[in-house]
């Protein structure tokens, strides 16, 4: 047969399909398998040879992917040369074409025209008064739009830590906007947060938000913008500066869901597990899929189908509480937000990181 010569790239094509199919909710959320990263990537191809155009549903096609590398995690063909690859980058790419074409749909559109306006992707959301120091706390967008308690509770555990903390409390990491193929505002929003770090006397920015951690690291590298900045993730740097729990909780058995962006993202995996290993009384029970296969819990901002968030978010949370937890813990204001639309009966606590140690400090 014709076919046979071409054998080894249909059994691979078919095998990460399938895998997709498993990996990707955002095509069991939807029921349309168009959305799976094979078929995105056909269709990418095609507009790259000029057989396709940025019509709409193709655009929407290319949004509608959750950009959390779960699906690379699952590939038998993963590490492999030759093998099949993250998505996420040429995802991203293919978006900035797209806002490069004058394409942007609506929904990316009001994000870049909220960011213009205000220098903040969610419109504007208050911070507090910038304070130096070598070590700054900085609160991102996301934190103070999604999950503002979050952002408090942090600063309440760093203070036992480093009571001189400086703070940023204002400004974008940029990642809502690179993750939506806008770029130059991407740029200039990273390079207004780290000149305003920068101005601070910061050697060291801490933040709860991963989000803010890989924008201000990979897509700071990614667009050029150079700067002599420590950044990490604050689960990590409590970890190494040797930061013990204190007090109870008042839950039982907690499950940790890891972010896309802190696990896939950044390769922090660990230090979490070791801040919750450490609160008393508190047991740590793991999900099935977890560490680099952990499902992501939905999108982040802009996404084409708010629609189709419940039900993401239902089948993570419905495997959170197959191990018996009555507490679920997530590292990313996304996270949280999204688990809370989950359709469930009498659902378990959804509590950030921080906020979890920072409850316990408090009974």
């Amino acid at each position: 047969m014709r076919l046979d010569p071409f054998a080894g790239d249909l059994r691979r094509n078919a095998i990460i399909h399938d895998q997709d199919l498993f990996a990707a909710p955002e095509v069991i959320a939807t029921g349309k398998q168009t959305f799976a990263p094979s078929r995105r990537a056909l269709l990418l191809e095609l507009v790259r040879t000029g057989v396709l155009g940025w019509e709409p549903d193709v655009v929407d096609a290319v949004y509608a992917g959750l950009d959390s590398g779960v699906q690379h995690a699952f590939s038998v063909y993963r590490g492999e040369p030759g093998g099949w690859p993250d998505e996420t980058p040429y995802v991203r790419a293919a978006r900035a074409d797209i806002v490069d074409a004058g394409m942007a749909p609506v929904y990316v559109q009001a994000i870049a025209d909220a960011f213009r306006a205000t220098g903040d992707p969610f419109g504007g959301t208050a911070g507090e008064e910038p304070r130096p120091g070598e070590v700054v706390h900085f609160t991102d967008a996301a934190t103070r739009a999604l999950a503002p308690e979050t952002g408090a509770a942090a600063r309440r555990i760093i203070a036992q830590v480093l009571p001189e903390l400086g703070v940023l409390g204002s400004g974008s990491g940029g990642y809502e906007l690179y993750d939506l193929g806008l770029w130059e505002d991407a740029a200039t929003a990273i390079r207004a947060t780290v000149d305003a770090l920068q101005k601070l006397g910061a050697r060291t920015v801490v933040s709860e938000s991963p989000e803010a951690v890989v924008a201000l690291t990979r897509f700071a590298a990614a667009l050029g913008i150079r700067h002599d900045l420590e950044v990490c993730h604050l689960s990590a740097w409590l970890v190494a500066r040797g930061y013990t729990p204190r007090g109870v909780v008042p839950h039982r058995r907690a499950t940790y869901h890891d972010s896309s962006r802190l696990g896939r993202g950044l390769g922090v995996y660990d230090a979490p597990r070791a801040l919750l290993a450490g609160v008393p009384g508190l047991e740590l029970v793991e999900m099935q899929y977890r560490r680099e296969e952990a499902i992501p819990t939905g999108p982040a901002l802009g996404y084409p189908f708010p629609e189709a968030i419940p039900a993401m978010a239902e089948r993570r949370l419905t495997e959170a509480m197959e191990t018996g937890a009555d507490l679920v813990v997530v590292a990313s204001p996304y996270a949280k937000r999204n688990l809370r639309f989950a359709p469930v009966s009498d659902p378990p606590a959804i509590r950030d990181l921080l906020d979890v140690l920072a409850e316990g400090q408090e009974n």
